[in-house]
C-alpha cells in the first residue's frame, strides 16, 4: 500500500503579499500570472474524494493539508473541510489540517484543524531564496533525485492539477510547464521533473541563504519567464471534475 503526503491549495489567492512566497501568491510582478481565478471548484474537490475512495486498499494519505494562498479566503472552505473529514473517518486520510497565515480569524468549526507553518514574525525572513535561481548564488543544478529539500516528497494539488513537489509547484507555473501536471493519484516520479529542478534553488540546502534579513534581487532568469507570461503564455490545464483514477 502506498502512503503519501498531499497539500491541496484550495486557492492561490492571498490576503498578504509576501515578497518571498514559496508559491508566488500575490507575486504577479514576479510571475506575470494572476491567480484571481484559482479557487478550486467543489466539483474538483469531489473528484479528488472519488479518486481517494477508488484507491481504497491501495493508497492512504498520511497527511492532507489544506493550504494556499490563504485557504480561509475560499468561499466554501468549511464545506471542503467537512467533506474531507469524511475521508479521515473512512481511514483514507490519517491527518487533516488547514494551514493559515493567521491573519484571518478562522470559523469556530475549523479551529481544531488550524496550523501555521509560517508565523507572522518570521514571514519576512523565510524562503527569501525563492527570488533566486541556482546560478545566482553558485548553488549548482540538481535533479529531482538529488534534491535535498525536505518537502520534495509532498505532492501538491491546485485547480490546475497535481504536481510532484511543494517547492517546484510555483516554478511549474512560472515556466509554463503543463506537462508536469497530473490528473490522478498516485503520482509517479518522472525524469521530466529534472527540467524544472535545474531552475529551482531548494535542492541546494547546504548553500541556501535561507533566513537572511536582506532583500534579494529577483533573478533575471525568472524575470524573463515572467515577461513571457505577461505576453500571453499561461498554464491552461485544469484539474478535471471527473476522471478515472490511476492505480499504478
Amino acid at each position: 500500500m502506498k502512503i503519501g503526503k498531499l497539500d491541496i491549495c484550495v486557492t492561490l489567492r492571498c490576503n498578504v503579499a509576501c515578497k518571498n512566497c514559496l508559491r508566488f501568491c500575490n507575486m504577479e510582478y514576479i510571475t506575470g500570472l494572476n491567480y484571481s481565478d484559482s479557487d478550486m471548484t467543489m466539483g474538483q474537490i469531489e473528484n479528488f474524494i472519488d479518486q481517494m475512495r477508488s484507491l481504497k486498499g491501495h493508497f492512504v494519505l498520511r497527511s492532507l493539508n489544506l493550504s494556499g494562498g490563504e485557504p480561509l479566503l475560499h468561499p466554501n472552505i468549511v464545506e471542503i473541510v467537512e467533506k474531507l473529514e469524511v475521508l479521515r473517518k473512512e481511514g483514507l486520510v490519517r491527518s487533516l489540517t488547514v494551514n493559515s497565515n493567521t491573519v484571518l480569524t478562522a470559523p469556530d468549526c475549523l479551529k481544531t484543524y488550524m496550523i501555521s507553518y509560517v508565523k507572522l514574525k518570521n514571514r519576512a525572513q523565510k524562503h527569501q531564496v525563492v527570488l533566486l535561481h541556482p546560478d545566482d548564488f553558485e548553488g549548482g543544478k540538481k535533479t529531482y533525485g538529488q534534491c535535498e529539500h525536505y518537502r520534495k516528497s509532498t505532492w501538491v494539488l491546485t485547480y490546475q492539477g497535481y504536481s510532484l513537489c511543494c517547492a517546484a509547484d510555483g516554478y511549474i507555473r512560472l515556466f509554463g510547464m503543463d506537462d508536469l501536471l497530473f490528473d490522478h493519484l498516485p503520482i509517479e516520479i518522472s525524469s521530466e521533473m529534472d527540467e524544472i529542478c535545474e531552475h529551482c534553488p531548494f535542492g541546494n540546502s547546504e548553500m541556501l541563504p535561507y533566513e537572511s534579513e536582506g532583500d534579494y534581487v529577483i533573478s533575471e532568469i525568472y524575470q524573463r519567464e515572467a515577461e513571457k507570461n505577461r505576453l500571453g503564455r499561461k498554464i491552461t490545464k485544469r484539474f478535471p471534475v471527473k476522471g478515472r483514477p490511476n492505480r499504478s
